[in-house]
């Protein structure tokens, strides 16, 4: 006797509903988190070397805010004011550890013979004409360290770089962007004439934010109306459209709630599992309400509720079977990624696999509890209504293609049988322009590239990566095995040849800032003096002659005349040993030249005197096309105006007062001692540095262009670096190079370890490892086309896009499982095999058709998103379902004819694969 089972149905609803309740209330705890940094392992080389180099140079995150303007030139009063408004009110922030703009970014320049650090921008700068013209003269006499870096080329421009603390948690980030953006509108809004850029990492993963809100709202809605439509025109009423999406709207609110109960953050990876989850879940619920359906239309006219209930019973009995191996298939495929070493990738393999589950359990436990408290004059209302539907249902089966007759797929399995060397040629050309696409993938993981390129985030980072030097970029890191390695000039020339060797090569280097740029600065500084004409002379012609005596008597060069070294070497004469005075001696040939024509700087030229000159400093370049700008340079070195005979690295022992290497190195280590101004971002220590910093910065987020600058500079350094010295990369750009590599090892190793469990489950199950070839064969396929479309069509192997062949599996494996299903019942104690794949393809295509179509289009809602990268998603998972289950139709039934493997034929024990008794499929 049958008991009444409504009360329990009531208490699992109401456990159901406590629940989500609970698991509703935790949603709004959600984090979003798209920081690169966050997505490593931290036992990965690449997080440790991030953090290292934090720990030596300073936070590595930074912001770049540009401020432009519609005028001629930003460099007036009334900008400059509002660019230190910005930098200070921004310096203010909390979790801003550094501000560097035009109005604070130091000038190294010579005060009466002496090195001083103070601000590029006077104090007492007016506006005027004289003194912008001054601070362009300022802006040109330092051009590297302040042009594209500091002001566009244009002086249209400024740019503000603000460091962020790298423990800054996302919620701080979100917090510090947008008082960013409050205090720079607020500050240009009365300057009509001012607008500004904002990019930068932090920038990215902000963005990113906002996309993927903008996205939860806008798809779910969508996707869920996608699915309603779906099912009502598979069910034709509100139960069959209904019980399936409550069920699974129910299994991603509980996702969603653990992931917010236990902390896990979402990223751009696992926001798509709102869509995935609604769109892959309903399946279950689907298959249920339709053996439910297919019973109930056999059944008698239901006069009560335990005979109703009976039925729900037995119709769970024969749906366990195909839908629980369905179930474990798909977690197989999503939990495949759980082996990669990509944290959203692990979160996404978990968060899926634990999604379908729940939708599993609560397609056996919800979806059935509401059945069973039907009324029973809503269920004999419902029978009849079925009766009169016959004709209906079996026109739309017909639509399908899944009607009583077969008539289209029936004309397609005849066609494949009958031409089978004609279907397996044609199959191997697919394979092989697939396999021939992959060959040709792109891999790419830059954080740039998941945006429209007409969005406002990506045209900020186009412009400014235009006018200035780029927007993202990563660190050389050169150590040496003692302290003050890093002040010898033998390395630092040779930084200063890789520095050279890499612009050569690499053009998409914007800009690279080394600790060589300011050794250079502060020595060509220090002989700055050494270019304006002696105070006492009485003319100049007199300094001319002085000069003249002194070469002629071989007197010394330097101390008395310049007044340069004795501003950073001791003061006390009595205190520099005899050795000291010859390294004030300068070899007439190499310093002459420049001293001579310093000294003439007022003196009217001849012209035979300025061609010759002129000629001098054209034959000093060594090439024939120079440009005005390169004869500019050149004619300043060759007159050492302002020092430039010294913007260079002091290792030239005949030039300098020194005798060894050893006291080279001193005067870099005495330089340090008198800069004033901080170098903490390029060395380790102040005054005695082991390791040194050299960032680069690109003008694209291209990472194979990145990863080919870090493979020459380490191939430069093994082969022109002295003995004891290392090179190592380090930083965001390196990150994400780092982060490609990842890409394809977790690609390889999701991919094999979710074909073996597929293999494994079809082997048991069946009871023979033919059954997991077999399986594996239409699911193989159709993931060679996905990556052959992927090639075809341009779209980037990513982080995102590597999650489509997982899904595939994940999906698709639902197809080969319910026709082998279908056709193992079918194929018992029978041999007519043509019979056998007819009922097999009659019987699946429903369920297959419709599940194809239901998920596809669910994915293909992705293609309204903000990321382009989840419009790929959205585009070749639908393409994966529709050839996954064209395979499952054509491929597995030829197959399996063709080899005619014994496990077909034979009944098996497990209950996992037993056709219920009494139930005819």
């Amino acid at each position: 006797m049958n008991k009444d089972k409504t009360k329990l149905c009531y208490t699992i609803l109401g456990i159901i509903g406590l629940i989500t309740i609970f698991f509703a209330c935790m949603l709004p705890r959600i984090v979003m988190d798209n920081e690169l940094r966050h997505f490593f392992p931290k036992d990965h080389e690449s997080y440790k070397r991030f953090n290292k180099l934090t720990e030596s140079f300073g936070d590595q995150y930074v912001m770049d805010i540009v401020v432009e303007t519609a005028d001629d030139i930003i460099l007036n009063k009334e900008s400059l004011d509002v660019i230190a408004n910005i930098t200070e009110e921004l310096n203010r922030l909390d979790n801003i550890v550094g501000i560097k703009s035009i109005t604070n970014v130091d000038f190294i320049t010579d005060e009466d013979g002496r090195l001083s650090t103070g601000s590029l921008i006077p104090e007492n700068f007016s506006g005027s004409a004289a003194d912008v013209r001054l601070l362009k003269q300022r802006i040109a006499e330092w051009p590297k360290a302040y042009i594209g870096t500091i002001i566009s080329a244009d002086f249209r421009g400024v740019q503000i770089i603000a460091t962020l603390n790298t423990d800054a948690t996302p919620p701080e980030i979100s917090s510090i962007y947008n008082e960013t953006v409050r205090i720079v509108e607020e500050n240009i809004s009365n300057h009509k004439m001012l607008s500004y850029k904002i990019a930068g990492d932090p920038v990215l993963g902000e963005y990113g934010k906002i996309f993927m809100y903008a996205d939860l709202r806008n798809l779910i809605p969508l996707i869920t109306a996608v699915v309603i439509l779906c099912l009502f025109l598979s069910f034709r009423n509100l139960e069959g459209t209904l019980l399936p999406l409550i069920a699974v709207l129910i299994s991603t609110i509980w996702t969603a709630g653990i992931m917010a109960v236990i902390g896990e953050p979402l990223t751009i990876v696992s926001s798509c599992l709102p869509v995935l989850l609604i769109a892959v879940g309903s399946a279950y619920g689907i298959h249920i309400i339709n053996y439910y359906y297919q019973r109930l239309e056999k059944e008698p006219p239901i006069t009560d509720v335990c005979s109703h209930q009976r039925i729900v019973t037995e119709t769970l009995k024969s749906a366990r079977s195909p839908v629980l191996l369905a179930g474990i298939t798909t977690i197989a495929g999503f939990i495949s990624t759980i082996t990669s070493p990509i944290r959203p990738l692990k979160s996404f393999a978990v968060f899926s696999a634990v999604g379908i589950v729940i939708a599993l359990g609560l397609a056996f436990a919800f979806i059935p509890a509401v059945l069973m408290i039907k009324p029973v004059s809503l269920i004999q209302k419902q029978q009849k209504r079925m009766s009169l539907r016959a004709v209906k249902k079996n026109a739309r089966l017909a639509v399908l293609g899944v009607n009583k007759n077969g008539a289209v797929l029936d004309r397609i399995y005849n066609y494949l049988h009958n031409r089978e060397a004609v279907f397996l040629l044609g199959l191997s050309v697919i394979i092989g322009l697939s396999v021939w696409g992959i060959l040709n993938l792109n891999i790419e993981s830059a954080f740039l590239e998941y945006f429209p390129k007409n969005s406002k985030v990506r045209n900020d980072v186009t412009a400014i990566d235009t006018k200035y030097v780029g927007t993202t970029g990563f660190s050389l890191v050169i150590s040496g095995r003692e302290k003050g390695d890093m002040c010898d000039p033998a390395i630092l020339t040779e930084m200063e040849k890789l520095e050279t060797f890499l612009k050569s090569n690499h053009p998409a280097i914007g800009s690279i800032v080394s600790f060589t740029e300011f050794v250079k600065r502060m020595n060509q500084v220090m002989h700055a003096s050494a270019a304006a004409p002696a105070e006492n002379s009485g003319s100049n012609t007199e300094a001319i002659r002085e000069y003249a005596d002194m070469q002629k008597n071989g007197e010394a060069v330097g101390e008395t005349t310049a007044g340069g070294f004795d501003s950073f070497f001791d003061d006390d004469e009595d205190d520099v040993p005899a050795s000291a005075a010859k390294k004030e001696h300068f070899d007439e040939a190499e310093s002459a030249p420049g001293i001579l024509f310093s000294q003439a700087a007022h003196k009217q030229l001849t012209a035979e005197e300025a061609a010759g000159l002129f000629a001098a400093a054209y034959a000093s370049v060594g090439k024939s096309d120079l440009s005005v700008a390169e004869f500019i340079d050149a004619l300043k070195r060759e007159i050492n105006y302002r020092g430039a005979n010294y913007y260079e690295i002091p290792s030239d022992i005949s030039k300098y007062p020194a005798e060894t290497r050893d006291e080279l190195k001193n005067i870099v280590t005495q330089y340090l001692l008198l800069y004033s101004g901080s170098l903490d971002a390029l060395l380790d220590e102040t005054l005695e540095p082991r390791r040194s910093r050299m960032q680069i910065i690109m003008r694209t987020h291209d990472t194979g262009k990145i990863k080919a600058v870090i493979a020459d500079a380490q191939r430069f350094a093994e082969a022109h670096f002295p003995e004891g010295y290392t090179l190592e990369a380090a930083g965001l750009g390196e990150m994400e190079v780092a982060m490609t590599s990842m890409i394809i090892s977790s690609q390889v190793s999701s991919l094999v370890l979710a074909v073996a469990i597929v293999f494994i489950i079809l082997s048991v199950f069946y009871r023979s490892p033919a059954a997991g070839f077999i399986g594996a064969i239409p699911l193989g396929v159709s993931i060679l086309l996905n990556f052959g479309i992927m090639s075809l069509t341009g779209i980037n192997l990513d982080m995102v896009t590597s999650l489509v062949a997982a899904i595939a599996i994940g999906i698709g494996i639902d197809y080969t499982v319910h026709f082998m299903n279908n056709y193992h019942n079918e194929r018992i104690g029978k041999d007519d095999l043509t019979q056998v794949t007819l009922n097999t393809i009659r019987h699946s295509g429903k369920g297959i058709a419709v599940n194809a179509f239901s998920v596809g289009c669910g994915f293909l809602v992705m293609c309204f998103s903000n990321f382009v990268v989840l419009r790929f998603i959205g585009f070749l998972v639908a393409t994966v379902m529709l050839t996954a289950s064209v395979a499952a139709l054509t491929i597995l039934p030829v197959v399996l004819n063709m080899f005619k493997p014994e496990f077909m034929a034979k009944a098996h024990g497990s209950l996992c694969l037993r056709k219920p008794k009494g139930v005819k499929e």
